[in-house]
């Protein structure tokens, strides 16, 4: 399913927004992961990262308003 559909169904059933989108790179070629992610950042507004080749550093960003001190 396109990825908006994709979001629209997670936030319909959970109830909250989607605040970051990670990346399963199995079966793509590893020196495109980036652009991938990039592209799907400019087409959701969203942080997008592989956090096994990147690093989760895109979702803890986004996490942080949500923090509770």
């Amino acid at each position: 399913h396109p990825l908006g559909k994709q979001i629209a169904a997670i936030e319909l059933i959970s109830g909250r927004s989607v605040i970051a989108i990670t990346v399963n790179h199995e079966g793509l070629p590893l020196d495109e992961i980036r652009g991938i992610c990039k592209g799907i950042t400019e087409d959701t507004g969203l942080p997008a990262c592989d956090p096994f080749l990147q690093g989760m550093e895109e979702v803890l960003r986004a996490l942080q308003p949500y923090k509770k001190i």
